[in-house]
Protein backbone atom coordinates (compact mmCIF):
# COMPACT_ATOMS: atom_id res chain seq x y z
CA UNK A 1 0.00 0.00 0.00
CA UNK A 2 1.09 3.40 -0.78
CA UNK A 3 1.88 6.71 1.36
CA UNK A 4 -1.73 7.81 1.19
CA UNK A 5 -2.94 4.24 1.89
CA UNK A 6 -0.71 4.06 5.06
CA UNK A 7 -1.57 7.32 6.13
CA UNK A 8 -5.78 6.90 5.57
CA UNK A 9 -5.12 3.37 7.86
CA UNK A 10 -3.22 5.74 10.46
CA UNK A 11 -6.02 8.05 10.59
CA UNK A 12 -8.86 5.18 10.23
CA UNK A 13 -7.60 4.15 13.52
CA UNK A 14 -7.00 6.71 15.63
CA UNK A 15 -11.00 7.67 14.54
CA UNK A 16 -12.14 4.10 15.11
CA UNK A 17 -10.43 4.58 18.87
CA UNK A 18 -12.61 7.93 19.33
CA UNK A 19 -15.75 6.37 18.34
CA UNK A 20 -14.93 3.19 20.77
CA UNK A 21 -14.30 5.86 23.39
CA UNK A 22 -17.65 7.82 22.43
CA UNK A 23 -19.18 4.47 22.43
CA UNK A 24 -17.95 3.96 26.35
CA UNK A 25 -19.12 7.06 27.02
CA UNK A 26 -22.55 6.80 25.92
CA UNK A 27 -22.99 3.36 28.09
CA UNK A 28 -21.75 5.34 30.74
CA UNK A 29 -23.07 8.23 30.53
CA UNK A 30 -26.04 9.77 32.01
CA UNK A 31 -27.06 11.76 29.11
CA UNK A 32 -27.69 8.09 27.60
CA UNK A 33 -31.87 7.65 26.77
CA UNK A 34 -34.30 8.05 29.20
CA UNK A 35 -35.70 5.17 29.36
CA UNK A 36 -36.76 2.21 27.50
CA UNK A 37 -39.85 3.41 26.38
CA UNK A 38 -38.17 6.79 25.15
CA UNK A 39 -39.31 8.06 21.65
CA UNK A 40 -36.97 7.11 18.43
CA UNK A 41 -36.58 10.83 18.10
CA UNK A 42 -34.72 11.15 20.92
CA UNK A 43 -32.49 13.66 20.39
CA UNK A 44 -28.89 12.17 21.80
CA UNK A 45 -26.18 14.55 20.98
CA UNK A 46 -23.89 11.56 21.55
CA UNK A 47 -24.91 9.10 19.54
CA UNK A 48 -25.78 11.58 16.64
CA UNK A 49 -22.00 12.35 17.16
CA UNK A 50 -21.68 8.76 16.38
CA UNK A 51 -23.12 8.79 13.40
CA UNK A 52 -21.77 11.14 11.93
CA UNK A 53 -18.27 10.02 13.13
CA UNK A 54 -18.61 6.49 11.28
CA UNK A 55 -20.22 8.44 8.21
CA UNK A 56 -16.79 10.36 7.77
CA UNK A 57 -15.21 7.23 7.91
CA UNK A 58 -16.94 5.64 5.26
CA UNK A 59 -16.52 8.96 2.89
CA UNK A 60 -12.84 8.80 4.02
CA UNK A 61 -12.00 5.32 3.40
CA UNK A 62 -13.97 5.37 -0.19
CA UNK A 63 -11.89 8.61 -0.64
CA UNK A 64 -8.96 6.63 -0.37
CA UNK A 65 -9.79 3.28 -2.49
CA UNK A 66 -10.28 5.59 -5.34
CA UNK A 67 -6.87 7.18 -4.77
CA UNK A 68 -5.49 4.14 -4.47
CA UNK A 69 -6.95 2.81 -7.78
CA UNK A 70 -6.05 5.47 -10.00
CA UNK A 71 -2.61 5.74 -8.29
CA UNK A 72 -2.30 2.33 -9.48
CA UNK A 73 -3.14 3.60 -13.19
CA UNK A 74 -0.47 5.77 -13.41
CA UNK A 75 -2.04 8.08 -16.13
CA UNK A 76 -0.72 11.60 -16.32
CA UNK A 77 -3.85 13.33 -16.16
CA UNK A 78 -5.44 11.18 -14.10
CA UNK A 79 -2.42 11.92 -11.45
CA UNK A 80 -2.43 15.41 -11.52
CA UNK A 81 -6.52 15.53 -10.69
CA UNK A 82 -5.66 13.01 -8.02
CA UNK A 83 -3.05 15.38 -7.06
CA UNK A 84 -5.27 18.09 -6.81
CA UNK A 85 -7.49 16.29 -4.81
CA UNK A 86 -5.26 15.08 -2.55
CA UNK A 87 -4.37 18.49 -1.56
CA UNK A 88 -7.84 19.36 -0.89
CA UNK A 89 -8.37 15.95 1.25
CA UNK A 90 -4.95 17.48 2.85
CA UNK A 91 -6.64 20.56 3.73
CA UNK A 92 -9.82 18.90 4.78
CA UNK A 93 -7.69 16.99 7.03
CA UNK A 94 -5.97 20.14 8.74
CA UNK A 95 -9.67 22.00 8.93
CA UNK A 96 -10.63 18.89 10.72
CA UNK A 97 -7.80 18.25 13.06
CA UNK A 98 -8.88 21.18 15.74
CA UNK A 99 -12.45 19.46 15.53
CA UNK A 100 -11.00 15.96 17.16
CA UNK A 101 -8.68 17.80 19.23
CA UNK A 102 -12.26 19.98 20.23
CA UNK A 103 -13.89 16.55 20.38
CA UNK A 104 -11.42 15.00 23.12
CA UNK A 105 -11.35 17.87 25.15
CA UNK A 106 -15.51 17.78 25.39
CA UNK A 107 -15.14 13.80 25.52
CA UNK A 108 -12.46 14.47 28.76
CA UNK A 109 -14.92 17.95 30.10
CA UNK A 110 -17.79 14.69 29.65
CA UNK A 111 -15.72 12.73 31.89
CA UNK A 112 -15.21 15.22 34.56
CA UNK A 113 -18.69 15.97 34.86
CA UNK A 114 -19.71 12.24 35.60
CA UNK A 115 -17.23 12.44 38.18
CA UNK A 116 -18.11 15.23 39.67
CA UNK A 117 -22.40 14.52 39.60
CA UNK A 118 -24.87 16.29 38.04
CA UNK A 119 -23.73 19.60 39.48
CA UNK A 120 -23.96 22.33 36.30
CA UNK A 121 -24.26 19.19 34.42
CA UNK A 122 -27.30 21.13 32.28
CA UNK A 123 -25.27 23.88 31.78
CA UNK A 124 -21.98 22.35 31.18
CA UNK A 125 -24.32 20.14 28.68
CA UNK A 126 -25.76 23.03 26.61
CA UNK A 127 -22.23 24.38 26.27
CA UNK A 128 -20.99 20.95 24.89
CA UNK A 129 -24.22 20.84 22.61
CA UNK A 130 -23.86 23.74 21.83
CA UNK A 131 -19.97 23.74 20.79
CA UNK A 132 -21.02 19.99 18.65
CA UNK A 133 -23.68 21.51 16.51
CA UNK A 134 -20.97 24.50 16.17
CA UNK A 135 -18.56 21.79 15.03
CA UNK A 136 -21.11 19.75 12.78
CA UNK A 137 -21.86 23.22 11.09
CA UNK A 138 -17.98 23.50 10.13
CA UNK A 139 -18.31 19.86 8.90
CA UNK A 140 -20.82 20.47 6.58
CA UNK A 141 -18.93 22.28 3.50
CA UNK A 142 -16.29 19.19 4.48
CA UNK A 143 -18.46 16.49 3.61
CA UNK A 144 -19.94 18.23 0.64
CA UNK A 145 -16.38 19.03 -0.78
CA UNK A 146 -15.50 15.21 0.00
CA UNK A 147 -18.86 14.27 -2.21
CA UNK A 148 -17.90 17.07 -4.59
CA UNK A 149 -14.13 15.41 -5.16
CA UNK A 150 -15.92 11.88 -5.42
CA UNK A 151 -18.14 12.95 -8.29
CA UNK A 152 -15.29 14.33 -9.76
CA UNK A 153 -13.12 11.49 -9.48
CA UNK A 154 -15.78 9.22 -10.81
CA UNK A 155 -16.16 10.95 -14.09
CA UNK A 156 -12.52 11.49 -13.97
CA UNK A 157 -12.02 7.77 -14.18
CA UNK A 158 -15.39 7.60 -16.99
CA UNK A 159 -13.27 9.62 -19.40
CA UNK A 160 -10.29 8.16 -18.66
CA UNK A 161 -11.55 5.01 -19.71
CA UNK A 162 -13.79 6.37 -22.50
CA UNK A 163 -10.34 8.24 -23.87
CA UNK A 164 -8.25 5.16 -23.40
CA UNK A 165 -10.57 2.99 -25.88
CA UNK A 166 -11.24 5.49 -27.68
CA UNK A 167 -7.51 6.26 -28.51
CA UNK A 168 -7.01 2.26 -28.67
CA UNK A 169 -9.42 2.27 -31.75
CA UNK A 170 -8.18 5.11 -33.29
CA UNK A 171 -4.96 3.65 -33.54
CA UNK A 172 -6.18 0.04 -34.28
CA UNK A 173 -7.34 1.92 -37.19
CA UNK A 174 -4.45 3.60 -38.15
CA UNK A 175 -2.64 0.40 -38.09
CA UNK A 176 -4.57 -1.77 -40.38
CA UNK A 177 -4.83 1.52 -42.76
CA UNK A 178 -0.52 1.60 -43.10
CA UNK A 179 -0.81 -1.85 -43.50
CA UNK A 180 -3.16 -2.08 -46.15
CA UNK A 181 -1.48 0.71 -48.01
CA UNK A 182 1.62 -0.78 -47.36
CA UNK A 183 0.36 -4.17 -49.03
CA UNK A 184 -1.34 -2.51 -51.75
CA UNK A 185 2.04 -0.63 -52.59
CA UNK A 186 4.35 -3.48 -52.23
CA UNK A 187 2.10 -5.45 -54.40
CA UNK A 188 2.76 -2.44 -56.99
CA UNK A 189 6.07 -2.13 -56.81
CA UNK A 190 6.40 -5.68 -57.34
CA UNK A 191 4.57 -6.04 -60.30
CA UNK A 192 6.01 -3.07 -61.55
CA UNK A 193 9.52 -4.96 -61.02
CA UNK A 194 8.62 -8.07 -62.03
CA UNK A 195 7.23 -6.09 -65.23
CA UNK A 196 10.74 -4.38 -65.74
CA UNK A 197 12.38 -7.58 -64.93
CA UNK A 198 11.03 -8.90 -68.04
CA UNK A 199 11.40 -6.25 -70.29
CA UNK A 200 15.16 -6.44 -69.29
CA UNK A 201 14.92 -9.84 -70.06
CA UNK A 202 13.18 -9.51 -73.57
CA UNK A 203 15.75 -6.79 -74.21
CA UNK A 204 18.55 -9.04 -73.03
CA UNK A 205 17.83 -11.91 -75.26
CA UNK A 206 17.20 -9.15 -78.21
CA UNK A 207 20.81 -7.55 -77.25
CA UNK A 208 22.04 -11.08 -77.49
CA UNK A 209 20.89 -11.79 -80.48
CA UNK A 210 22.14 -8.36 -81.42
CA UNK A 211 25.99 -9.56 -80.30
CA UNK A 212 26.17 -12.99 -81.80
CA UNK A 213 24.87 -10.77 -85.32
CA UNK A 214 27.58 -7.85 -84.36
CA UNK A 215 30.41 -10.96 -83.24
CA UNK A 216 29.34 -12.91 -86.67
CA UNK A 217 29.85 -9.99 -88.42
CA UNK A 218 33.29 -8.88 -86.33
CA UNK A 219 34.91 -12.00 -87.48
CA UNK A 220 33.62 -12.03 -91.00
CA UNK A 221 35.03 -8.24 -90.96
CA UNK A 222 38.48 -9.60 -89.87
CA UNK A 223 38.62 -12.33 -92.04
CA UNK A 224 37.46 -9.76 -94.88
CA UNK A 225 40.16 -7.78 -93.70
CA UNK A 226 42.84 -10.56 -93.39
CA UNK A 227 42.12 -12.06 -96.70
CA UNK A 228 42.84 -8.18 -98.38
CA UNK A 229 45.92 -7.84 -96.47
CA UNK A 230 47.47 -11.30 -97.44
CA UNK A 231 46.00 -10.63 -101.18
CA UNK A 232 48.13 -7.91 -101.46
CA UNK A 233 50.92 -10.62 -101.52
CA UNK A 234 49.56 -12.20 -104.61
CA UNK A 235 51.78 -13.73 -106.99
CA UNK A 236 52.13 -15.51 -110.71
CA UNK A 237 52.04 -19.30 -110.39
CA UNK A 238 52.22 -21.86 -113.57
CA UNK A 239 52.01 -25.28 -112.95
CA UNK A 240 55.45 -27.60 -114.03
CA UNK A 241 54.16 -30.10 -116.57
CA UNK A 242 57.08 -31.86 -116.36
CA UNK A 243 56.32 -32.59 -112.13
CA UNK A 244 52.45 -33.75 -113.32
CA UNK A 245 51.64 -37.50 -112.90
CA UNK A 246 50.99 -39.03 -116.44
CA UNK A 247 47.56 -39.15 -116.12
CA UNK A 248 47.45 -35.29 -115.33
CA UNK A 249 47.30 -32.56 -118.51
CA UNK A 250 48.63 -29.25 -118.13
CA UNK A 251 47.10 -26.66 -119.96
CA UNK A 252 49.25 -24.80 -122.59
CA UNK A 253 49.46 -21.93 -120.88
CA UNK A 254 49.98 -23.88 -117.45
CA UNK A 255 46.77 -22.86 -115.67
CA UNK A 256 44.76 -25.63 -115.50
CA UNK A 257 45.18 -29.33 -114.74
CA UNK A 258 42.85 -31.99 -115.42
CA UNK A 259 42.72 -36.18 -114.51
CA UNK A 260 42.64 -37.60 -118.14
CA UNK A 261 41.97 -40.62 -116.41
CA UNK A 262 44.72 -42.75 -118.31
CA UNK A 263 48.58 -43.23 -118.45
CA UNK A 264 50.03 -40.77 -121.15
CA UNK A 265 53.33 -41.66 -122.72
CA UNK A 266 55.56 -38.76 -121.17
CA UNK A 267 59.14 -38.25 -120.74
CA UNK A 268 60.47 -39.70 -118.18
CA UNK A 269 61.82 -37.04 -115.87
CA UNK A 270 63.69 -37.23 -112.04
CA UNK A 271 60.83 -34.46 -111.19
CA UNK A 272 57.78 -36.53 -112.56
CA UNK A 273 55.85 -38.12 -109.86
CA UNK A 274 54.53 -41.82 -110.85
CA UNK A 275 52.68 -43.35 -107.91
CA UNK A 276 50.07 -40.50 -106.90
CA UNK A 277 48.63 -37.53 -109.13
CA UNK A 278 50.71 -34.95 -107.87
CA UNK A 279 52.43 -31.85 -109.64
CA UNK A 280 53.86 -28.43 -108.67
CA UNK A 281 54.57 -25.11 -109.73
CA UNK A 282 57.73 -23.64 -111.85
CA UNK A 283 58.30 -21.08 -109.18
CA UNK A 284 59.70 -22.50 -105.58
CA UNK A 285 60.47 -19.54 -102.59
CA UNK A 286 62.95 -19.32 -99.87
CA UNK A 287 61.71 -16.00 -98.24
CA UNK A 288 58.99 -13.98 -98.50
CA UNK A 289 55.11 -13.68 -98.57
CA UNK A 290 53.46 -15.22 -101.45
CA UNK A 291 49.38 -15.63 -101.88
CA UNK A 292 47.70 -17.64 -105.04
CA UNK A 293 44.13 -18.28 -105.64
CA UNK A 294 43.02 -22.14 -107.20
CA UNK A 295 39.33 -22.66 -108.88
CA UNK A 296 38.34 -26.01 -107.58
CA UNK A 297 34.72 -25.60 -108.92
CA UNK A 298 32.34 -28.61 -108.08
CA UNK A 299 35.66 -31.27 -107.95
CA UNK A 300 35.07 -33.59 -105.61
CA UNK A 301 38.78 -34.56 -105.35
CA UNK A 302 41.53 -31.87 -104.69
CA UNK A 303 44.37 -31.55 -102.57
CA UNK A 304 46.31 -28.38 -102.39
CA UNK A 305 49.37 -26.70 -100.80
CA UNK A 306 52.90 -26.57 -100.69
CA UNK A 307 55.73 -29.57 -100.88
CA UNK A 308 59.66 -28.87 -100.25
CA UNK A 309 61.54 -29.40 -103.47
CA UNK A 310 63.06 -32.51 -101.71
CA UNK A 311 60.15 -34.38 -101.55
CA UNK A 312 60.13 -38.24 -102.84
CA UNK A 313 58.72 -38.22 -106.59
CA UNK A 314 59.46 -42.09 -107.27
CA UNK A 315 57.43 -43.77 -104.73
CA UNK A 316 54.50 -44.24 -102.53
CA UNK A 317 54.66 -40.70 -100.28
CA UNK A 318 51.84 -40.23 -97.84
CA UNK A 319 50.56 -36.39 -97.59
CA UNK A 320 52.25 -35.12 -93.80
CA UNK A 321 54.03 -32.03 -92.71
CA UNK A 322 56.84 -34.63 -92.06
CA UNK A 323 57.17 -35.85 -94.98
CA UNK A 324 57.39 -32.21 -96.74
CA UNK A 325 54.27 -31.59 -97.85
CA UNK A 326 51.37 -28.91 -95.92
CA UNK A 327 48.12 -29.83 -97.58
CA UNK A 328 44.26 -29.80 -97.04
CA UNK A 329 42.17 -31.40 -99.40
CA UNK A 330 38.59 -32.56 -100.11
CA UNK A 331 37.65 -36.22 -100.47
CA UNK A 332 34.48 -37.57 -102.40
CA UNK A 333 32.66 -33.99 -101.93
CA UNK A 334 31.87 -34.78 -98.59
CA UNK A 335 34.69 -34.19 -96.41
CA UNK A 336 37.14 -31.21 -95.62
CA UNK A 337 40.58 -32.58 -93.76
CA UNK A 338 43.83 -30.59 -93.36
CA UNK A 339 46.41 -33.39 -93.39
CA UNK A 340 48.47 -32.72 -90.26
CA UNK A 341 49.90 -34.97 -88.14
CA UNK A 342 47.01 -36.05 -87.11
CA UNK A 343 44.64 -35.05 -89.46
CA UNK A 344 42.04 -32.31 -88.81
CA UNK A 345 38.39 -32.24 -89.66
CA UNK A 346 37.79 -29.23 -90.94
CA UNK A 347 34.69 -27.51 -90.40
CA UNK A 348 33.09 -26.01 -93.63
CA UNK A 349 30.05 -24.29 -94.39
CA UNK A 350 28.68 -24.62 -97.76
CA UNK A 351 31.40 -26.00 -100.71
CA UNK A 352 34.05 -23.37 -101.24
CA UNK A 353 34.59 -23.35 -105.15
CA UNK A 354 37.97 -20.54 -104.84
CA UNK A 355 40.37 -21.54 -102.30
CA UNK A 356 43.07 -18.98 -101.32
CA UNK A 357 46.79 -20.28 -100.41
CA UNK A 358 48.88 -17.57 -98.26
CA UNK A 359 52.45 -18.43 -97.85
CA UNK A 360 54.18 -16.45 -94.98
CA UNK A 361 57.78 -18.36 -94.95
CA UNK A 362 59.56 -15.53 -92.35
CA UNK A 363 56.48 -17.02 -89.57
CA UNK A 364 56.56 -20.28 -90.88
CA UNK A 365 52.62 -20.44 -91.65
CA UNK A 366 50.77 -21.41 -94.21
CA UNK A 367 46.68 -20.31 -94.02
CA UNK A 368 43.87 -21.37 -96.52
CA UNK A 369 41.04 -19.24 -97.34
CA UNK A 370 37.49 -19.69 -98.33
CA UNK A 371 37.83 -16.93 -100.76
CA UNK A 372 33.98 -16.02 -101.47
CA UNK A 373 33.29 -16.36 -97.81
CA UNK A 374 36.38 -14.29 -97.05
CA UNK A 375 36.58 -16.89 -94.30
CA UNK A 376 39.69 -18.70 -93.10
CA UNK A 377 40.01 -22.59 -92.86
CA UNK A 378 43.33 -23.45 -91.88
CA UNK A 379 46.73 -22.24 -91.17
CA UNK A 380 49.46 -24.80 -90.34
CA UNK A 381 51.95 -23.19 -87.97
CA UNK A 382 55.45 -25.09 -88.31
CA UNK A 383 55.77 -24.57 -92.45
CA UNK A 384 59.63 -25.91 -92.77
CA UNK A 385 60.73 -25.70 -89.47
CA UNK A 386 63.37 -27.85 -89.84
CA UNK A 387 64.63 -27.03 -93.38
CA UNK A 388 65.19 -23.29 -93.59
CA UNK A 389 67.42 -22.84 -97.03
CA UNK A 390 64.73 -25.39 -98.87
CA UNK A 391 62.43 -24.48 -101.14
CA UNK A 392 58.50 -24.90 -101.08
CA UNK A 393 56.53 -24.61 -104.31
CA UNK A 394 52.81 -24.69 -104.28
CA UNK A 395 51.69 -28.13 -104.41
CA UNK A 396 48.11 -29.36 -106.20
CA UNK A 397 46.70 -32.68 -106.72
CA UNK A 398 43.67 -34.06 -108.49
CA UNK A 399 42.94 -36.60 -105.94
CA UNK A 400 43.64 -40.41 -105.39
CA UNK A 401 44.84 -42.40 -108.16
CA UNK A 402 42.93 -45.25 -107.02
CA UNK A 403 39.33 -43.12 -107.18
CA UNK A 404 37.69 -42.56 -110.48
CA UNK A 405 39.00 -39.67 -112.65
CA UNK A 406 37.55 -36.34 -112.14
CA UNK A 407 37.37 -34.26 -115.46
CA UNK A 408 36.45 -30.85 -114.03
CA UNK A 409 40.04 -29.20 -113.54
CA UNK A 410 41.84 -27.25 -111.23
CA UNK A 411 42.66 -23.94 -112.30
CA UNK A 412 44.78 -20.77 -110.79
CA UNK A 413 42.90 -17.89 -110.38
CA UNK A 414 44.12 -14.98 -112.01
CA UNK A 415 41.76 -12.02 -110.73
CA UNK A 416 40.30 -11.42 -107.05
CA UNK A 417 37.05 -11.48 -108.56
CA UNK A 418 34.78 -13.60 -105.65
CA UNK A 419 32.20 -16.58 -106.69
CA UNK A 420 28.82 -15.86 -107.09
Amino acid sequence: MGHAGRRGAGLSESVRGAVRKERLLVVKSPLAPCSENCAPECDSPLQNQENHNWLWILYLFCLIFVLEELQARGRSRVDAEIGTLKKEIEELRAKYAPCEKQIAQCQKQLEEIQAQGRAGEDAKKGTLKKEIEELRAKYAPCEKQIAQCQKQLEEIQAQGRAGEDAEKEELRAKYEELQARGRSRVDAEIGTLKKEIEELRAKSVILEKENEELRAKSGTLKNEIELLRVQRHKVDVTLDADTAHPRLQVSEDGKSVTDTGVIRKVPDKDERFDSHTFLLAKEGYRSGRHYWEVDVGKKRNWNLGVAQETVRRKETVALSPKNGFWVIGLADGQEYWALSDPWTRLMVSGRPQKIGIFLDISSKKLSFFSVHQKKLLYTFTSVNHHSRNVKLFPFFSTGSAATSSDTEPLRIAGGFDDDK
